[in-house]
């Protein structure tokens, strides 16, 4: 055994070098392999006391030492070896079973494996039309209007492929991949000035030159839009129960919009209330703005209050980099990811269980919805504050949540704790569903709206503001006549038609 001397500490004076602090003591004790714990620290110290003498094994063998005969080889994986007895039929399948074996995959080559997600196309361009309050201009049809009762056509200059409504503002994407934006603009919603017209009429949105927008998102104060190659800009600004929250590293408002830094390209992207989702290319699911009812769905709920470190909340992160997804839906307060084939994670607000969860405890992280009912070939999920609707692929539509108002469109007023089917006349079948607040919304597959729930602000195109629907109608307007609708979209207090 070697034993090397480690030099002592040098009090003196003159020396201008700092004295490094002695390893505490549990640094000291050896492990089961008999390497003291520790020791890379003690190699890196320049000064030691004379206590922490230890003693090094060495890597030499010793000379007398003989080496152990090679042991027969054993055979091969999946082979019988000559036995005396015969074989059991339970040993025949288990050997039978080893000859054709796959290897296992790791983690690594299996993430490599995932199919790449692909960005949706839109090829059915239109006119907007909107109705509702017009308090901040969200109509886009000037500021002498209060209110539509019925839609109204907004005028821009190009037809459109996408629309998004926020809280008090709209979003639409051109065909030429140009963005419009109309109403409040307070908190940088918009994305540009004002100053021509005070955010009551539809004005296009600056971007980079050459930068062609794919779709956009709309929250309560923030906008987002998707390019086609794959990157994403934001602006406005999160808000918080305590006010302001920020946007990325910025903790104001963003009144122009900002490329935001991600690790890949993006395939998809939805806004809640105060949050943003993001789908990469590979399948991973990212998050970025508040987390106090678990909508991140990477945030404790002990951490979602503390509002100390606001770079882990502002910035786009993963919520898991095990699980690859491959379609993610909106919720006001939470967000749905769904994995083709295997089933449906959610996370956010589930006060009235409208995320699928049996009990009413909010999710602060992705948990697989295990109802049976929702064991469905999934087009289309939306979330409401309190309640869900879900459309699958054979059109049919269904609902969860709170029924307040009509919301859930099941005729009758009781609440729904399971997925139950929203009944339409004449079998209609659907393919664009949108909810918000207290309202949903619903495209016909022969380019009919339906909507039902809350008519306070008119959005359901109801004449009447306590005419609540209870159930699926069909929403009128000489402006839809003779029109197809394509997509639909409902915002705090207005609703948007999007019609060919």
């Amino acid at each position: 055994m070697v034993w090397i001397r480690i030099p002592t500490v040098i009090n003196d004076k003159k020396s201008t070098r700092e004295q490094e602090p002695l390893l505490p003591r549990r640094n000291l004790h050896y492990n089961l392999k008999g390497i003291p714990r520790g020791q890379k620290n003690l190699k890196k110290s320049k000064f030691l006391s004379r206590e922490l003498r230890m003693p090094r094994k060495s890597t030499k063998r010793p000379v007398a030492e003989t080496v152990p005969e090679e042991e027969p080889k054993k055979p091969k994986r999946g082979k019988v070896a000559t036995r005396k007895r015969s074989l059991s039929d339970a040993d025949d399948v288990k050997n039978n079973n080893a000859k054709t074996r796959q290897p296992k995959v790791s983690k690594k080559a299996q993430v490599e494996t995932v199919p790449k997600c692909s960005r949706k196309v839109y090829k059915e361009p239109g006119t907007v039309y909107c109705l509702g309050q017009n308090d901040a201009g969200q109509l886009g049809v000037g500021d002498s209007i209060t209110e539509r009762k019925k839609p109204a056509k907004v005028n821009i200059p190009e037809e459109i492929v996408f629309i998004a409504a926020g809280g008090m503002h709209s979003l639409a994407v051109s065909v030429s991949g140009k963005v419009f934006s109309w109403g409040c603009n307070d908190e940088g919603a918009l994305g540009r000035d004002i100053s021509e017209d005070d955010g009551y009429l539809p004005l296009e949105v600056k971007f980079p030159e050459d930068v062609k927008i794919h779709s956009v998102s709309a929250g309560d104060a923030h906008s987002a839009a998707l390019t086609n190659a794959g990157d994403i800009y934001v602006w406005g600004v999160f808000r918080a129960q305590s006010g302001r929250f920020g946007m990325l590293n910025l903790q104001d408002i963003i009144k122009q919009p900002i490329k935001v830094n991600l690790e890949q390209k993006a395939a998809k992207i939805c806004s809640g209330d105060n949050h943003l989702a993001i789908l990469g290319e590979n399948g991973t699911v990212y998050t970025m703005g508040v987390a106090e009812n678990g909508q991140l769905g990477r945030v404790s709920s002990r951490m979602a209050p503390n509002h100390r470190h606001k770079d882990v909340f502002l910035n786009p992160r993963k919520i898991n980099s095990r699980v690859k997804y491959t379609n993610i839906f909106p919720a006001q307060f939470g967000t749905f990811a769904y994995l083709s084939g295997k089933g449906l994670d959610a996370f956010g607000l589930n006060v009235y269980k409208h995320l699928g969860f049996p009990d009413s405890k909010d999710r602060f992280f992705p948990e697989r919805i295990t109802e049976e009912k929702w064991n469905l070939s999934i087009q289309e999920i939306v979330g409401a504050i309190h309640h869900t609707i879900v459309l699958d692929t054979d059109g049919k539509v269904y609902s969860i949540g709170r029924n307040e108002y009509g919301r859930l469109g099941l005729g009758t007023k009781d609440d729904a704790e399971v997925l139950t089917e929203v009944p339409f006349e004449d079998n209609v079948k659907v393919k664009n569903i949108w909810a918000s607040g207290t309202v949903s919304l619903a495209v016909s597959k022969d380019g009919k709206v339906y909507s039902w729930g809350a008519a306070t602000s008119l959005q359901t195109g109801s004449t009447d503001e306590d005419d609540d629907r209870w159930k699926p109608e069909l929403m009128g307007g000489k402006q839809l006549e003779d029109k197809t609708v394509t997509m639909v979209a409902v915002g705090g207090q207005h609703s948007m038609v999007l019609a060919s």
